[in-house]
């Protein structure tokens, strides 16, 4: 498969994190390059096949840019992809999943029957290449919705199937600049967690000045997320945990192309022997 030329950054492109809010660059964009060709990256890497560029396209014309945000997720070694899609404006969405799983359609199968008279404002799919070339189904939808009364701004995660309806993850969102104590706080109090423990494995120093840092207690882990990194933060995440040379290699080439955006890394953890494990860790971009 050839590789996609390189999408250009223009002067009218939005500047977004992985919830879709907005920030300003952080250099001049001319020169500069976009998030999506981190993703479209990844596809050449792990040679898979035109349908998942294609399902890219079709996002981007028929739901419209700026509306999708991809994940790259890498665990045991293997890589694969979360489509995230927020519309907060509740029941009066735009962003379905009737309509996301429509204009995916052409591409793979869902027997998932969305519920669209419930308020979630975000959701999320699973996707890899067994989908978009008709080797399974896409079994699972992961809906987000609202945790009235907390004082702390969060959301609840569910996966919706076929058959049933289950509680997986819940999220709290952190301001470092001013909640720090609570950040360490929530990371201890965890059932995960052996007390005292070195979190350096999953707390990075060098990470702490993103502008939010979101604690998630998950059904068999814990997970940590840094939004609005730099760059240079993000070529340190990808080296610290491993991932597939040729990936980072593409990143580090274009680093001068691709500083004048944020980032968001994330890591699910857990303790095994004793000892804080990462067990899957993600980067997100959008397009």
């Amino acid at each position: 498969m050839t590789p996609r030329p390189l999408e250009a950054s223009l002067p009218d492109d939005p500047f977004l994190d992985y919830c879709l809010w907005p920030y300003q660059p952080l250099a001049p964009i001319e020169g500069k390059i976009r998030s999506i060709n981190l993703l479209r990256n990844s596809f050449d890497v792990m040679g898979v096949s035109e349908g998942m560029h294609r399902v890219v396209d079709d996002l981007v014309a028929k739901l419209g840019p700026w509306l999708s945000v991809w994940g790259l997720k890498f665990q045991d070694g293997m890589v694969g992809w979360e489509y995230y899609f927020y519309d907060y404006e509740r029941l009066d969405r735009y962003t379905s999943i009737s309509r996301v799983l429509d204009i995916m359609s052409p591409h793979l199968h869902c027997p998932v029957v969305p519920q669209e008279r419930r308020p979630y404002f975000m959701f999320s799919l699973d996707l890899d290449d067994d989908l978009v070339t008709g080797k399974r189904n896409l079994d699972e939808v992961h809906v987000y919705v609202g945790n009235v009364g907390s004082n702390v701004s969060s959301g609840i995660c569910y996966t919706q199937t076929v058959d049933h309806l289950r509680m997986d993850n819940v999220y709290y969102f952190f301001n470092s600049e001013t909640e720090m104590e609570s950040i360490i706080g929530k990371i201890a109090c965890s059932a995960h967690l052996d007390l005292p423990s070195d979190i350096s494995p999953l707390y990075f120093q060098e990470m702490k000045d993103a502008k939010t840092i979101v604690v998630a207690n998950k059904k068999n882990n814990e997970g940590i997320y840094y939004s609005r990194v730099t760059i240079d933060h993000l070529i340190f995440f990808l080296h610290e945990l491993s991932y597939p040379k040729d990936l980072v290699a593409f990143v580090q080439k274009n680093r001068d192309r691709l500083d004048h955006m944020f980032y968001d890394v994330g890591l699910d953890y857990t303790t095994v022997d004793g000892k804080v494990t990462v067990l899957k860790s993600g980067y997100y971009g959008y397009f």
